[in-house]
Order: structure tokens, then sequence, then C-alpha cells
């Protein structure tokens, strides 16, 4: 009886205490760790939803960014974190891409992590060719890429990133066999288009617009999951328009907390995501990158990322990419 007792009282004190946590949390700063550089789309993205968030939480969110192996030290960096709400991961899909393409990876994104919230996804990427490229649509590049298979080439930040997927997907659904060619990040794979290294490539329109303007790019067509056209880019076809059946689910980024953290302060955290998407300044840096903004419940970003790992590993299988 004395241990019933116990026992009862413990978990009493477990709850009271969780309860006292979330009415009080968070009493210092937030670390965000973010696996790219900074500067560059994720970090960015992070940077700009963690300001708005900081209102309702009353507490700055610290931004630390952990680069290498391809994300993968930041990752396990949070994995390995106490979960007490005080150490957050931000990512893109490069986590689900990662678990796909990486067969020793240490992390299980599903089994390591609470998923907090999808805070945007990636709604439409361009495809570039040089100003003065021969194709003159995605259709002629696509024939040339039948006529002549492996000649027409393309650039990505590295191997297995989203871009690297979305072109293969491109191959695949257009019966065509392109090859690719790996930078180190997307500037170099810039660079390599405008000067004619590579025939296209695929980023976000943010970073193609000032290339499009001064002339040195130009876009044959947007990357959207339907045939219908972004109503910022009326006058760019969708990649549906010239290959029937093709679709793409936007890449998703979020926020994670390591496995092990309660959840009430999950749902606050979820609870700010949600209010800072409805932020101006960062509602306006969405709909001009490309951006849409998703929030949602952790059950959904959960489902979502499930049916991620799923795609990623049917498109890795077929174009045989892996990472040792």
């Amino acid at each position: 009886m004395k241990y019933f007792f116990s026992l009862i009282f413990l978990i009493l004190s477990s709850v009271v205490g969780l309860e006292v946590q979330a009415q009080t949390y968070p009493d210092k700063p937030i670390k965000l760790i973010v696996p790219f550089p900074a500067g560059g789309t994720v970090d960015v993205l992070a940077r700009k939803t963690a300001h708005a968030m900081e209102i309702g939480l009353k507490q700055p969110i610290v931004i630390d960014n952990r680069t290498g192996a391809n994300g993968a030290i930041a990752v396990e960096t949070v994995m390995r974190a106490p979960p007490d709400g005080y150490t957050m991961l931000f990512n893109s899909a490069s986590m689900t891409i990662n678990q796909v393409i990486y067969p020793n990876l240490r992390y299980n994104t599903l089994r390591d992590f609470v998923p907090i919230s999808e805070a945007m996804a990636q709604e439409s990427y361009l495809l570039l060719v040089k100003s003065d490229s021969p194709y003159a649509n995605l259709s002629s590049l696509l024939t040339a890429a039948k006529q002549k298979p492996g000649t027409i080439n393309y650039g990505t930040p590295g191997v297995g990133n989203g871009q690297h997927l979305l072109m293969e997907t491109l191959a695949f659904k257009s019966g065509t066999q392109m090859t690719h060619v790996p930078y180190k990040g997307i500037p170099d794979m810039v660079l390599a288009v405008i000067r004619g290294d590579v025939s296209m490539i695929a980023v976000n329109p943010l970073l193609a617009e000032p290339h499009i303007k001064s002339g040195k790019l130009r876009a044959l067509a947007q990357v959207r999951g339907e045939t219908s056209r972004a109503s910022a880019m009326p006058d760019i076809p969708s990649i549906a328009e010239s290959v029937p059946g093709f679709t793409w689910t936007p890449g998703r980024f979020g926020f994670f907390f390591p496995a092990g953290t309660p959840s009430a302060l999950v749902v606050r955290i979820n609870t700010e995501v949600a209010k800072a998407l409805h932020d101006p300044e960062l509602k306006e840096y969405l709909k001009a990158g490309g951006f849409i903004a998703v929030g949602g419940t952790p059950q959904e970003y959960y489902q979502g990322l499930a049916k991620d790992i799923q795609r990623y590993t049917e498109i890795s299988k077929i174009a045989n990419i892996t990472v040792n």
C-alpha cells in the first residue's frame, strides 16, 4: 500500500510539474538550430519566422547555423539535445530526403523527433535556361533530350536535394534521360547555367528574379503540383502543360523538437508558429519567394512527412540515387 501511494504521488507530482512548466515556458532564450549557412533560403525562412514568433513567446530565439554532412550534423545535434523545449530544429525537405538516400544515417525523422508544425512549403520553382538558349520552351528542350539521351544536363546544389529529385521526376515523367551535374551550392549552380555549362536549373522565384530582370536567364516553366499557373507568374507555363501527368508535392519547411519533449510545449510553439504566419512582413516575403504558409497541427505535419518519405523512396529507386 505504501508503494502504491508513493507511485500515485510521483505521478501527480509529474503532472503538476509539467503543468507548471507549460505555464512558465519559455523563461529563457530558445536555441533554433538551422542546418544550412546564414543567408540561404532555409536560414532566411527560419530567421523571419523566429522573429515573428518572439513577440508571443516574449523570449529571443537564437539562431545557430550548424552546417555540414548535407544537414545531418544539425539534425543529430537536436536529436541528442535535452527534450526540454529549449532546443529546436528548423529544416527543409533535406531532412527526409537524407533519410532515404543515406543508408547509414543515424537519425529517423519520425522516430527521433516530434514534428511541431509545418511552417511553409515551396509552392513553385522556376526552370531556368541561359537567355540565349536554343530552347524556346520546355517542350523543345524535352524533344532534344529524347533525340539525344544524356546530352541535356541540369545543375543542382548537390546530390540528393529537392532539385535533384525534382529533375529526376521530370525526366521519368517525360520519358527522357538527362545528365545530373551537382555543384557545391546554389550560387555555383546559377553561375554554371549563366556560363552555359549546364542546360537548365531549378530555383525559387525570389532567387531567379534578379537574373531574369538582368537578362541573363530565362524561365521555361514553373514547377507546381498542378496545371494552373501561379497568380504571381501568369505568363510562365507550368510543367504539367508540357508533360501531362506531372505532379510535384511542394517541399516542406518546419519546426521539430527532439523526441520526448512534453506535448504542452509542442502545442505552445505550434500556436506561436500559427500566429507568426499572419505577420505582414513574413507573408509578403513568402509570397514573393513562391512559398505558401501552411501551419496546421503536429499530427498533420507528421502525416505529411511520412508521405514525403514514401515519395522520395520511390523516385530515388527509379533514379538510383544513393550516397554512401
